[in-house]
């Protein structure tokens, strides 16, 4: 009723432009058809994301950043029947981690009337690192650095390790007392078992340190499980040394041991610094900058350019991108890998922003929230099907369910296939046809929905320190949005770390964890998808940020008992809480509110700026640091 009196905020859609009901029929199921391209689009798009860029891939990050050097690969005899061994240089760092396999063939005793005894020096000799100082072998700073040895008789470990600052004058006997441990099983005879050695600052200990008071420790694992520690800070603060000798059994001439050696075999011996976990937030910072950076003018070049054809050229850019990690994977290439994060961070974010807008071009206003609730729950469901596809791919025998460049491969590089079918759906599929706000559909025609329209009067009205109403709520949207993602950054980004470095998930049971958090967030999202419409989207977004508060308390209570928990985690906008809350390591994409405030022309430019985009604005957090109470 066009004489009814309405608010000042709302007037009336005009009366022209009606088309005839042949005309609507033709053009009606084009846009219908163009809104399910769209979700296909999306759909695939994250699929792909997830399964190659999701949280294998912050796995992948973390692994590459280790440097390491192979001083032996395939398997060498020790003993002393055994061909004597030329010793190696090597570079020593403090922070550094020692790998090796082992296989004892034999215990070694040392003669009952032995003058070991009195010496201390009962025990037969793996891998001896020293810089050669004195006599080589004890028990100045940087004799050992470390030393792994077999103790007499037995093949139970026995590591020592020098530290930064210790006396100089100390005898064999204080110094075994003081910095060396023990490993508690024996290890098995004619069977291999996989060494590491690691000397690091509490900062780094991912809840595995015994005493993090004590600002570090040596320490040592057999097969991926902790067995002794040596506390203190000096051991990962001992100066670095430049040419230092490398002895596999006992030292060799110009120096003299009074080791015997052990009699093993001993391969895939590794010497480096550990893996980072700031490499990671770096990559995730590169893309999160390059984001904000490109999002307005990709925004801008959507408003003034047919973004159709942008849609078209982006697949090749994406295409570029994905051809570059592929290779960076493949070959484990660091140059192909930035450059590669730089090209698909561009398309990810155009493609991200324009199907935002290519989906509110072809959905009535009215149906728009509805849309918006399919666009992520069809995200949501993409994110769920990856990992599980990855799990498939891990059980089929393709790939072990251990962190190995086999298993990246071939858990990573598959995704990219998606890629064709996110060509064939929004690159060549979507017609071009006037948006449904530019084409005013007949009065009794269901497309048209509730005719109202934000009053351009009210929008302009001078409110908060004189600036108008719409840019006060834009740019208070965009700020919170911004905030939250710089949360996000800090917090969940790194939570596929967390299950992998201190929970030891492995891909099968990441991926699992991943594929049922974010399925039950495609339910959730579907649940409360009626919640919009009772209460407003803006009040539902309002409502929902209060309610992580209480989870959030509750999640820092239960890091605060005996029990390793998850790491706290922050207030959300809408609900993908719940997968965060879970463990998901990537945003399910939402569609802000304050896109309801904006006209029509400026569409691309504020989803530029869309929760579409899973890259987030990460900082440079470390996982490590934080004490979990494993205890031993």
């Amino acid at each position: 009723n066009s004489e009814a009196p309405h608010p000042s905020w709302i007037m009336m859609l005009p009366e022209g432009q009606i088309r005839d009901d042949d005309e609507e029929a033709r053009v009606a199921p084009v846009w219908k058809r163009n809104e399910r391209l769209v979700y296909a689009s999306n759909f695939l798009h994250m699929a792909m994301y997830t399964m190659c860029l999701g949280g294998i891939f912050d796995n992948f990050l973390y692994s590459v950043s280790e440097e390491s050097h192979t001083l032996v690969s395939d398997p060498m005899t020790l003993g002393e029947e055994a061909q004597p061994q030329s010793h190696l240089l090597l570079d020593t760092y403090s922070t550094f981690k020692l790998a090796l396999s082992i296989r004892p063939l034999s215990r070694v005793s040392y003669a009952a009337d032995s003058s070991c005894v009195q010496s201390y020096t009962c025990a037969s000799s793996i891998v001896h690192i020293t810089d050669g100082s004195g006599n080589g072998d004890c028990c100045r700073e940087g004799n050992r650095m470390p030393m792994l040895a077999f103790v007499n008789g037995s093949t139970r470990l026995w590591l020592s390790m020098d530290a930064d600052g210790q006396s100089q004058a100390l005898d064999r006997r204080s110094y075994n007392m003081l910095q060396h441990c023990e490993a508690g099983p024996e290890l098995p005879l004619g069977a291999w078992t996989n060494v590491k050695i690691e000397a690091k600052g509490a900062d780094q200990s991912k809840g595995q340190m015994n005493n993090t008071s004590l600002g570090g420790a040596v320490e040592l694992f057999l097969n991926g499980t902790k067995v002794c520690e040596v506390p203190g800070t000096g051991f990962h603060r001992l100066p670095s040394r430049k040419g230092a000798h490398v002895f596999l059994g006992s030292m060799v001439a110009p120096f003299a041991d009074s080791h015997l050696p052990a009699d093993a075999q001993v391969a895939q011996l590794t010497y480096g610094r550990p893996a980072s976990n700031m490499f990671v937030g770096v990559v995730n910072s590169l893309q999160g900058i390059l984001s904000v950076v490109i999002m307005f003018p990709i925004g801008w070049l959507g408003d003034r350019v047919n973004r159709y054809t942008i849609l078209k050229w982006n697949v090749l850019v994406g295409a570029v991108g994905a051809s570059f990690l592929f290779a960076a994977v493949w070959y484990v290439n660091l140059p192909l890998l930035f450059a590669g994060i730089c090209v698909f961070t561009v398309y990810q974010q155009c493609l991200s922003g324009l199907l935002n807008a290519v989906l509110a071009d072809n959905v009535p206003k009215s149906m728009r929230t509805r849309a918006g609730g399919n666009y992520k729950i069809f995200s949501a469901l993409a994110m769920s099907l990856a990992p599980a596809l990855q799990v498939l791919v891990a059980l089929s025998g393709l790939s072990s369910n251990a962190w190995t460049r086999e298993t990246f491969a071939a858990m990573l590089l598959p995704g990219w296939a998606l890629l064709i079918g996110v060509a064939l759906a929004a690159g060549s599929s979507i017609s071009d046809l006037p948006n449904v706000d530019e084409v005013q559909p007949p009065t009794d025609s269901p497309l048209r929905g509730r005719s109202q329209l934000l009053s351009q009067a009210w929008l302009e009205e001078r409110v908060f320190l004189s600036a108008k109403r719409g840019t006060v709520v834009a740019v208070s949207a965009n700020v919170f949005f911004i905030t939250t993602l710089l949360a996000n950054g800090m917090t969940v980004r790194y939570l596929n770390l967390y299950f992998t470095q201190i929970l030891k998930f492995g891909p099968v049971q990441l991926c699992l964890l991943n594929a049922v958090c974010r399925l039950f967030i495609a339910g959730f999202v579907w649940a409360t998808r009626p919640l919009a419409s009772l209460l407003g989207r803006c009040n539902l977004a309002i409502l929902f940020h209060l309610g992580s508060r209480p989870a959030a308390l509750c999640d820092h209570h239960g890091r605060r008992s005996a029990q390793p928990a998850e790491p706290l985690g922050r207030p959300e906008l809408a609900p993908d809480l719940v997968l965060q809350r879970l463990g998901g390591a990537r945003r399910v994409p939402r569609r802000p509110p304050r896109l309801c405030f904006l006209l029509r022309h400026h569409r691309d430019c504020a989803a530029g700026l869309d929760g579409d985009d899973p890259s987030g604005l990460a900082l440079l957090p470390e996982v490590g640091g934080r004490r979990c109470c494993h205890g031993r």
